[in-house]
């Protein structure tokens, strides 16, 4: 609820939005950005970019350690309150 666009909470709509990330050597996303959001222009792509650092990722383990470079895309859906 922290995070969910307001104008949207106010008028009880839900959104979606697709988010294009790297994966770290440690499983943490980088350089996320927005590749969708709709309904467009009530915020749920930003929503949702500020809840990829609570996200953590399975990495490849190579030669011993831990090899990010992976790029994901997460789809994420918000819903407002009942």
């Amino acid at each position: 609820m922290r995070v969910y666009p307001r104008a949207a909470l106010r008028r009880a709509l839900a959104g979606t939005a697709l988010i294009r990330c790297n994966v770290t050597d440690e499983g943490k996303l980088a350089d996320c950005r927005i590749e969708q959001e709709s309904p467009t222009g009530l915020g749920f792509g930003q929503a949702a970019l500020e809840v990829m650092p609570k996200f953590r990722m399975a990495t490849t383990v190579r030669d011993g350690g831990r090899v990010g470079g992976a790029i994901v895309r997460l789809p994420l859906r918000f819903l407002p309150p009942q």
